[in-house]
């Protein structure tokens, strides 16, 4: 996988340890979900897409960030794995077109289409540079590839203009796990609640109290696997 030493210094330097509470909760909802295919949203370096396609042979990925040099880390590990990746150089919102992104040029991670109110500019009073992009709907890229089985998004305060693109998509139930912002949170819950989903903390273990920003949203279809899915996960904590 490609990276910039000091750009994803977390990741270089602690490897899955730098997330591992959420590394262990996709590890086990790919595992207990037979995931092969993979839809990446807001992938950043695609570190979540690599670990999972190294677990299978078979797995595909689609892959979708807009961040310019993201996107040359991304073809550059991708590379390797032939049509196995797919690149969507764009943000995934709730329409098609161009519109202003806010860059993240420090660490390439909390790069937004909310431009107001960004990661850099709340935590640091830094501002943030505006690039426009590619938007598109996730429902639209259903015609090109195969529905997801594992759906990730992680895109800095915009995921409610994801998944109001997504409805085709997540009518397919796709395991989901999302970050949402606390102005985000409620929304999402009665969103994916209506739709069948039970949610718990992405790292919490199995909790469903939801304490951190990351949420594991598992599908109806799979209501049998649950137990499964948290003997896995809470297993995970011994290894």
């Amino acid at each position: 996988m490609w990276v910039r030493s000091v750009r994803h210094a977390s990741l270089v330097l602690l490897g899955p340890d730098a997330e591992r509470p959420l590394y262990d909760c996709i590890q086990a909802a790919a595992a207990i979900g037979e995931t092969r295919r993979i839809w990446d949203v807001g992938a950043n370096i695609g570190w979540y897409s690599w670990v999972l396609l190294s677990r299978s042979p078979e797995a595909k990925a689609v892959l979708l960030e807009p961040d310019p040099v993201n996107l040359a880390l991304l073809a550059r590990t991708a590379r390797r794995l032939g049509a196995r990746a797919e690149i969507v150089a764009a943000a995934a919102g709730d329409r098609t077109g161009h519109r202003p992104f806010a860059i993240d040029r420090m660490t390439g991670a909390t790069g937004s289409l909310v431009v107001e109110d960004t990661f850099l500019g709340r935590h640091y009073g830094r501002k943030t540079g505006l690039l426009e992009v590619r938007s598109i709907r996730l429902d639209e890229l259903l015609g090109r590839f195969e529905p997801p089985d594992l759906l990730k998004i992680d895109v800095e305060g915009a995921e409610r203009l994801v998944v109001a693109g997504a409805g085709a998509v997540l009518a397919h139930q796709p395991v989901v796990v999302y970050e949402t912002s606390a102005a985000n949170r409620d929304a999402l819950s009665a969103h994916f609640g209506a739709l069948g989903y039970a949610l718990f903390d992405a790292e919490g273990y199995g909790r469903a109290e939801q304490l951190s920003p990351n949420v594991l949203a598992w599908p109806k279809r799979l209501a049998e696997r649950t137990d499964a899915l948290l003997a896995a996960w809470r297993g995970r904590t011994r290894l």
